[in-house]
This record gives structure tokens, sequence and C-alpha cells, in this order.
């Protein structure tokens, strides 16, 4: 369950980044739209990276080694 909130949360920044290069791609006047895109998905980025932290802190994600 808690993989399928991360992969959700993953894929909600990429479409974040996807909205703030679709509007810059319309215009020099929809700054605003890139900057709160963008922000919007820094936001994201740093609440994913403190869940993985807290995960692996409180033992509901196990790391694992690639072989």
């Amino acid at each position: 369950m808690i993989s399928v909130l991360l992969v959700a949360a993953l894929a909600f920044a990429v479409f974040s980044l996807g909205q703030a290069m679709f509007a810059m791609g319309r215009g020099p006047d929809t700054s605003g739209a890139v900057v709160r895109a963008l922000t919007r998905r820094i936001a994201i980025s740093v609440m994913l990276f403190i869940f993985l932290l807290a995960g692996w802190k409180f033992g509901w994600l196990q790391p694992h080694g690639v072989s």
C-alpha cells in the first residue's frame, strides 16, 4: 500500500513537471503558471523524500539490495 502511494506521488511530480513544460511552451506571459507548477513539483518531491525517510525510520519500508 505504501509503495502505491509513493509511486502515485512520483507520478504526480512528473505530471506537474509536464504542466510546467507545457505552460512554458505557450508563451512568455504564462510565467505564473510555470512558477506554480514548478513550486508544486518541488513541494511534492520534498514531501516524498521526507516520507521515504520516515517510512524507513518507522519500519514501513524495508531497503533491499539489488542482486
